[in-house]
């Protein structure tokens, strides 16, 4: 969300920094590029028969938010897994006509190529197996989900790619990837690692690194990778992940007090303490003066 503010013509004048954690704009799950469809199936699972805009929002609105919230687990995965497709209810690109002010009227990847925004010094990074939480989490609770990939390759396909299911360029494709990350054997939970090292590639460190090269021709850019793995990686803590390394979310827990897990004091001979340190210099500095390395700090 940090970076579709950075780009939409609303927020210009309110920041003189940004930073992104994990996501960018153009991070294939981060845009709902077909909105009334999303909406249309919500109402048709509330009961709401139109299929009149103006009608459908006011019965929406007349919904009670009990309601929606009963329908929300069966409205985010459209049967494809892992944040593979757009976040259901996620930004989007309004028309020219749509009422009151228009936050994004374009593609993120458009308004970065036109150079149609205000570009500000952005940090940004993502964590070296950002994808882990989702991965191992998934593993469990859909146990048939490497077989899903095993036997529908299309699934490894970016769908922003704009690849047809069933082409030959599908084929290929997906088969590269194979090739690239697991050798091309069997997807299975003994190759979680390798599968969420593709899953990480695609959904988080691709669009940062993009988005990244494409900001820094008009502004200062820091980026980082998250790779460290001690006492406050606490959110891969709390799911049980044995796997080693950082996943999403780890990283938070090093800039702010992670009271919600319950964590208590580290003992004074934790390395983690040397990290939180110098992470919470870093991006305090950052945020004052736009520089993370500045002496100041």
């Amino acid at each position: 969300m940090v970076h579709f503010l950075t780009l939409s013509p609303l927020t210009v004048g309110l920041f003189q920094r940004a930073i992104t954690h994990s996501g960018t704009a153009i991070s294939s799950w981060a845009l709902q590029p077909n909105p009334r469809s999303e909406a249309n199936r919500l109402a048709t699972a509330l009961g709401i028969s139109t299929t009149d805009t103006t009608a459908m929002v006011a019965a929406l609105r007349q919904t009670p938010y009990r309601n929606l919230i009963a329908h929300q687990g069966g409205l985010v995965t459209q049967g494809v897994p892992l944040l593979l497709r757009p976040v259901d209810f996620g930004p989007v690109v309004e028309p020219a006509n749509a009422p009151g002010p228009i936050a994004l009227d374009r593609l993120p990847i458009d308004l970065i190529e036109s150079g149609s925004y205000l570009a500000v010094p952005l940090m940004a990074g993502y964590v070296e197996k950002d994808a882990l939480l989702f991965s191992a989490v998934e593993m469990v609770t859909n146990p048939g989900i490497f077989d899903q990939f095993n036997n529908n390759p299309h699934l490894l396909v970016p769908f922003v790619w704009n690849i047809a299911e069933g082409s030959a360029a599908s084929a290929a494709v997906s088969q590269a990837f194979r090739q690239y990350y697991w050798q091309s054997q069997p997807l299975s939970a003994a190759l979680l690692n390798e599968f969420t090292t593709y899953l990480t590639d695609h959904q988080f460190a691709y669009p940062q690194l993009e988005m990244a090269k494409r900001h820094a021709a008009r502004s200062s850019v820091y980026l980082y990778q998250f790779q460290y793995d001690g006492d406050l990686n606490l959110v891969k803590q709390s799911v049980g992940i044995t796997l080693p390394g950082a996943t999403h979310g780890d990283e938070l827990c090093y800039l702010f007090d992670p009271t919600s897990f319950g964590a208590g004091e580290l003992p004074v001979t934790s390395h983690a303490i040397t990290v939180r340190q110098r992470m919470v210099r870093m991006w305090t500095n950052f945020a004052r003066y736009g520089n993370p390395y500045t002496k100041r700090g």
